[in-house]
């Protein structure tokens, strides 16, 4: 019975050896993979490739790892590495079948490889492509110098790191096209400014001219300010200041346009953000014109105003009118992408798009909320993510 209970004791003591190893090998092969992650952050290059290689060879049996492109080898580490510096012409026959087929391959003998040399200390290798889409972009390489050491758990290991390896190239190619489509929105916003406020405005700079040029002379100032930050804003990103600078030269040419006594704007934001604090750019200034064109009222004084506070490691920035208002279905659905309601296309544009941009920059974290009454005004609050001592 003793001899029983010590057998099974010794069993439940080699099982909790073999599931606290593989505990380990997993929590080592997720921590690989996260730091290779993030040498792919900024790009499949040179560099990046290094550094994975680097990384990788010790988790392996292989005695060198090398990385591609579609045309040159990007990094080369291990065996035989003073042989193989970066930035070669691919030599190898396999590699250039893989890179044509994007199949993988295992191969057991130096002639199968396909050196262009007579006579190498490699004798096997396995290549498994990298897949971005439907193209082959590059192939990761484990090279042995004898066949024996190739076996089952190399081949994948081989094609579960080449996989992430696709797949955060992949994520990066996506990316970058979200910021380049992110871009081409905000040149076509620049160029779709409300041709009405246009028009508008130089029809009332030209009434001046005759009544009264010291002030259409201050109102082409302003109107050349606006339009220059404006279209000429290539940043991903401003500063807090200039942006409600630029909202300032726009609500100063609609106050020469509709009097001061029709319109009012006033900003509360601490100066010390003006400079500490950056968002992409063209965000509050539609907005505010949405107030201007839709809920000024008939008679009486239209208020606008900016303010901003810190609330839960956020900065709140709410752009506020007494206007006209809205029912609240309609105002939820202000910042959705492609509802134009009554607004101009290019206004309604500027708006949908808005929301896109400030999670993009900022992340999950970043909201816009609406709040408005009918008869009352509305409320359009940004909730950007922000720490006092970032």
């Amino acid at each position: 019975m003793d001899k029983e209970i010590q057998t099974q004791a010794t069993e439940a003591a080699r099982l909790k050896r073999e599931e606290d190893e593989r505990a380990a090998l997993i929590e080592e092969m997720l921590s690989l993979s996260s730091a290779m992650v993030e040498a792919l952050r900024f790009g499949y290059d040179k560099n990046s490739a290094t550094l994975i290689c680097n990384m990788l060879l010790p988790y392996t049996d292989a005695d060198a790892i090398s990385l591609t492109d579609k045309e040159k080898v990007l990094s080369y580490v291990g065996y035989l590495q003073e042989d193989y510096s970066p930035d070669n012409d691919i030599r190898t026959k396999v590699t250039h079948e893989v890179l044509k087929d994007g199949a993988s391959r295992t191969v057991l003998n130096e002639e199968e490889i396909g050196f262009p040399e007579a006579r190498h200390k490699i004798n096997a290798a396995i290549l498994e492509p990298l897949v971005v889409g439907h193209n082959t972009i590059g192939v990761m390489k484990f090279y042995f110098k004898s066949p024996e050491q190739v076996n089952k758990s190399q081949r994948m290991i081989a094609k579960g790191f080449s996989r992430l390896i696709s797949t955060q190239i992949a994520a990066q190619e996506t990316e970058h096209q979200r910021e380049l489509n992110t871009i081409m929105e905000l040149k076509m916003l620049q160029s779709q400014i409300n041709p009405h406020f246009l028009f508008n405005t130089i029809n009332t700079i030209t009434s001046l001219t005759r009544t009264n040029p010291d002030k259409a002379r201050e109102m082409l100032r302003n109107f050349a300010g606006f339009y220059r930050a404006t279209l000429e804003q290539d940043a991903e990103a401003i500063s807090l200041g200039d942006e409600i600078e630029n909202v300032r030269r726009y609500v100063s040419l609609q106050q020469m346009r509709f009097g001061e006594e029709r319109l009012m704007f006033n900003v509360s934001v601490d100066a010390t953000l003006y400079d500490s604090f950056y968002l992409p750019p063209f965000l509050f200034q539609p907005v505010v014109e949405n107030s201007i064109l839709h809920a000024m009222p008939p008679i009486g004084t239209l208020s606008i105003s900016i303010s901003a506070e810190t609330r839960d490691k956020n900065l709140l920035i709410k752009i506020t009118d007494d206007g006209l208002g809205m029912e609240q279905e309609k105002a939820d659905k202000l910042f959705v992408k492609g509802n134009k309601d009554e607004m101009s296309e290019g206004l309604g544009m500027a708006m949908g798009n808005i929301n896109s941009r400030v999670r993009g920059y900022f992340g999950r974290r970043a909201a816009i909320n609406v709040v408005s009454e009918v008869g009352k005004g509305t409320t359009t609050t940004f909730v950007f993510p922000f720490s006092l001592t970032d």
